[in-house]
């Protein structure tokens, strides 16, 4: 499976997709157009509902899935069913529906989106990369993913500044090989 924030961010597409063709549908006279905007927001509400219950059966939320499979079978009765906002315009109601149920996994699940992540904690974890496998800090690599994250703990947690790879001494002049090293 991939990573929930990818899942959830491709049913937010869908939503929007499904909510950009409500607003056409509602913003275009009588036409023939019209229809086929009606077809589209169906497709993208049906294929949004569809990807909200795999995620959530995937991740177990059983009570969750149950309401939203009875509002999935609610919402294919009438994709258009719509509420007026507070200023008077029409609104989806199944888009606003899907919404309160993806925000509710997304705060659980978490969409991270880079922003949520500073430059700062990315620098220091890049720079206990070398410190974690150096044999002066740690007396052997770590062995699994655990370790990783033990070993970069104890790092964080040392209070120590990162600084990362140390840099290498230049062995070469500009235009000249090393030197051969001399086997005893």
């Amino acid at each position: 499976m991939r990573p929930p924030s990818e899942v959830l961010a491709g049913i937010r597409d869908s939503i929007e997709e499904a909510d950009t063709a409500f607003f056409k549908f509602v913003n275009t006279g009588n036409s023939d157009y019209r229809d086929e905007q009606q077809e589209i927001v169906a497709y993208f509400l049906d294929r949004a509902f569809l990807e909200l219950k795999v995620f959530l059966e995937a991740k177990g939320i059983l009570q969750m899935l149950r309401d939203v499979a009875a509002g999935h079978a609610r919402a294919a009765e009438d994709f258009m069913k719509s509420k007026m906002t507070p200023w008077g315009e029409p609104d989806s109601f199944w888009v606003g529906y899907l919404r309160k149920y993806l925000r509710a996994v997304d705060t659980n699940f978490g969409s991270t989106s880079p922003s949520t992540v500073t430059k700062e904690l990315l620098d220091i974890l890049r720079a206990t990369l070398y410190s974690i496998t150096d044999p002066n800090c740690f007396p052997s690599l770590p062995g699994n993913e655990t370790d990783v994250g033990e070993s970069t703990q104890i790092i964080v947690m040392s209070g120590e500044p990162v600084s990362g790879k140390p840099a290498r001494e230049k062995t070469a002049r500009k235009g000249r090989l090393p030197k051969k090293r001399q086997t005893p």
